[in-house]
This record gives structure tokens, C-alpha cells and sequence, in this order.
């Protein structure tokens, strides 16, 4: 099952420029693609670990969704 295919899921795509600038705050859930950051997502990385740390999950593979 992919997200897209269930109705009561949003997927919106970002960047880590948009996480830097907020984007976590509008979302319930962190999926980064491959599992890897890359240097384009160093200054979001203290936004994601904060994210992390407030509960929210942050998957960096597909099976570690749970909808």
C-alpha cells in the first residue's frame, strides 16, 4: 500500500530549506527518503532531532510506516 492510496493522508513533499523554515511545524509525521540527509539538510537536522524528541515519528524507510 502506498500513502497516496489512503484518503485521510496528506503526503506533501519538502525541502530542507522548507524544514528550516518551518515546515515541521504543519506536519504529523517525517518520512526522508533513502533514510539518508544529505548536506542540502544540515541546518534542518536540529529541527528534525527536536521533532524526534517531541514524539513525532520520523521513518527513513518505507516499512518503518505504520498506517
Amino acid at each position: 500500500m502506498t500513502l497516496v492510496a489512503k484518503p485521510e493522508v496528506d503526503v506533501t513533499f519538502v525541502s530542507g530549506e522548507q524544514i528550516a523554515e518551518g515546515a515541521l511545524d504543519h506536519v504529523d509525521a517525517l518520512i526522508i527518503p533513502g533514510g539518508v540527509r544529505k548536506k542540502m539538510w544540515s541546518a534542518a537536522n536540529p529541527l528534525i532531532e527536536r521533532f524526534k524528541v517531541q514524539g513525532y515519528p520520523v521513518c527513513t524507510s518505507c516499512k518503518d510506516i505504520n498506517l
